[in-house]
């Protein structure tokens, strides 16, 4: 249950910092987007760290919302840190980790603000 309770909770975030990109896209960035989609990517880093202990079946659904929890986050740290349990969690669910997650992750951040259409 609690499992399940994790992998809803991020999915819906994730959700969330999705929408706020298309919005910022749209609307351009303001600081209350900013500041939403920061705090949704601190509580995902947050999941992620308790959702550890369902690894690798319970816990794959982190694996995309860490990937959109990066796109959320503003500092650099975090972004390293998500980049960091990003590398656990391919490694430890799929087996390899992903070569370029940065590369990656920013081109989907590009593509959901509708800069790359």
């Amino acid at each position: 249950m609690h499992a399940h309770y994790l992998r809803s909770l991020g999915l819906a975030m994730a959700t969330g910092i999705i929408l706020n990109c298309v919005l910022s896209g749209l609307e351009g960035t303001t600081d209350w987007i900013r500041e939403e989609s920061s705090s949704w990517s601190e509580e995902i880093t947050h999941l992620s760290h308790l959702a550890t202990e369902y690894r690798p079946l319970g816990s794959m659904a982190m694996i995309l919302c860490l990937r959109i929890a990066w796109m959320g986050a503003v500092s650099p740290g975090a972004k390293r840190e998500i980049e960091d349990l990003l590398f656990d969690y391919d490694k430890a669910c799929l087996g390899s980790p992903a070569q370029s997650l940065s590369c990656d992750m920013t081109r989907a951040m590009r593509r959901f603000t509708l800069q790359d259409l």
